[in-house]
């Protein structure tokens, strides 16, 4: 029966597995109408699959398959094989373009060529660099050229310039995903301002862009004004995330806030704004049609209700994030959850303590939320469990540890209990819930707090317990007593050599993905510097 499903029904269930590599590869194998649809799935964007898996391996056989995708002609005149074909043209299921990552992936592809078989390829050897520009060059414009559904762009520096390829202006002016990811470094920006300034001129229906950018040195950085225009050229642009941003941050923000009747989604990490010009909180009250707004780990701000009306300001709102260990208005927060508490469904304020204002108002006046997040101690513990009484529909529950936070010994009864607490206080509704402390509790407490939980008909897809480092066999043994059989979905540990063998073989049985925030064998990480032939 599963054999015959409508397309539709595949669509849903390579949905329901977009976190599971591993079990996309295997629906290929089932019968010919699976193997159409996964992949379609797989090849949309084959690098984001390729570092999901972390193989070298992996990188080497993707790119391996997109040569193959060039014609006889192309691949003769680059010094390739050319008698060897594909099943499908691949190609033609992407989604992205990333010519950084072509090249990387080519460049390791020729160095396994030039290993295996010296004597068909060490004559590439001597021009290695011109080589790898080539094969890259010639993919790209072969993606461009086939591709049917292409949405997004990828960008770094040393970057083969896209834009220029044919058929670009045709294709590229319709993307509506765009990422750069660069430095500031004179000896590392490489061809960047050039390929952003065609960028300008072609594509203007950008929807969602994210930047990342390090080593600004000056307010005027050539790369920052080509952004700016590019922000200013948008017909409809709806998400903008920056990270990593210094000087030159006003600039390119004048050109966002010309976007305030498009803009529903602003992200800004890792920002240092300038202390003697900070960033103007208030000016987010101009975006009216904001959904959703996350600030993480940025610094120096000022916030007044008087420089701007925000009466009608962040009612549309849905998701709002603030992680500060930094100085951070507190009056905006409260601002926020009194404007848009009607839609408001997720909340998150880390590495603050809200005992005093977020939590009490949370709980007097939040009954829908879908998603909360915040920093805890023994302090605020039952204001939690209060909140929790009130969220029937609470899906998502992270919590951390507030910082420089010690608990005392005459504590230590206080905690005992804390974790079946927290499951007597659940909602039905809880799916994924993050315990990111490291305040530890035994086996018995688990195995009640599992018992709780599953008497009360929650049914976790994800269970995170990163910092639990006491964790052993016996935990996880209780843990499959009540959750295995395939019913998380993922499971998230401390290390991976707190187990043993023959136990983790029997968890990555029942379970559907387990990950170890350390312990982990080494993995491959696609990261190549080229450096330009002259």
């Amino acid at each position: 029966m599963s054999a015959t499903l409508p397309e539709l029904c595949i669509r849903f269930v390579l949905e329901e597995l977009s976190n599971d590599t591993r079990s996309k590869h295997t629906c290929i194998l089932i019968n010919r109408h699976w193997c159409m649809a996964s992949i379609h799935e797989i090849w949309k964007h084959p690098l984001y699959y390729c570092q999901e898996l972390e193989q070298k391996d992996r990188y080497i056989q993707f790119i391996d398959t997109y040569i193959k995708c060039l014609s006889p002609q192309i691949r003769e005149s680059l010094g390739l094989e050319s008698n060897t074909k594909t099943t499908f043209d691949y190609t033609t299921f992407s989604q992205w373009i990333c010519p950084n990552g072509l090249r990387s992936c080519v460049k390791l592809w020729l160095d396994e060529k030039i290993k295996q078989e010296p004597d068909k390829y060490s004559n590439l050897l001597k021009t290695e660099n011109k080589t790898i520009f080539m094969i890259g060059k010639a993919l790209c414009e072969h993606l461009i050229i086939n591709s049917k559904k292409l949405i997004g762009v990828q960008l770094n520096q040393n970057e083969i310039n896209i834009f220029e390829l044919p058929q670009a202006e045709k294709v590229l002016s319709k993307v509506t995903h765009f990422i750069t990811r660069f430095s500031c470094e004179p000896s590392r920006i490489g061809k960047l301002p050039n390929v952003l300034s065609l960028a300008t001129e072609i594509s203007k229906n950008i929807q969602v862009l994210n930047i990342t950018c390090f080593n600004v040195e000056k307010e005027n950085d050539i790369s920052i004004r080509k952004l700016s225009q590019l922000i200013r050229n948008q017909k409809r642009l709806k998400e903008f995330t920056l990270t990593y941003w210094n000087p030159g941050f006003m600039n390119l923000w004048t050109s966002v806030l010309q976007q305030y009747n498009t803009l529903t989604t602003i992200i800004l990490e890792t920002i240092i704004f300038n202390e003697s010009n900070p960033f103007l909180l208030h000016e987010l009250g101009i975006f009216k049609n904001l959904q959703v707004l996350t600030i993480e780990n940025c610094k120096n701000f000022i916030f007044s209700i008087k420089k701007i009306d925000i009466s009608n300001s962040f009612r549309k709102l849905k998701k709002f994030t603030v992680v500060m260990s930094q100085p951070f208005p507190r009056y905006f927060i409260m601002v926020i959850l009194q404007q848009s508490n009607e839609n408001l469904r997720k909340v998150e304020v880390i590495d603050m303590d809200i005992k005093e204002d977020v939590l009490p108002y949370c709980i007097k006046n939040f009954t829908r939320l879908l998603n909360f997040s915040c920093s805890i101690n023994i302090e605020n513990f039952n204001l939690l469990l209060s909140l929790l009484k009130v969220s029937p529909n609470l899906e998502t529950l992270y919590i951390n540890e507030l910082e420089d936070y010690l608990i005392e010994e005459d504590e230590d009864l206080i905690l005992f209990d804390f974790l079946c607490s927290l499951g007597e206080n659940f909602p039905k509704s809880l799916y994924y819930f993050t315990f990111d402390l490291d305040w530890e509790f035994n086996n018995d407490s688990f195995s009640k707090f599992l018992k709780i939980c599953k008497e009360k008909g929650i049914n976790f897809k994800t269970l995170i317990f990163a910092q639990s480092g006491f964790f052993n066999d016996l935990y996880l043994y209780e843990l499959l007593k009540f959750y295995g059989d395939r019913k998380l979905d993922e499971l998230v540990l401390h290390d991976m050599n707190n187990f043993s063998k023959e136990c983790l073989k029997e968890v990555k049985k029942q379970v559907g993905i387990v990950k170890f925030a350390k312990g982990y064998p080494e993995k491959f990480n696609l990261s190549i510097n080229f450096e330009e032939d002259n």
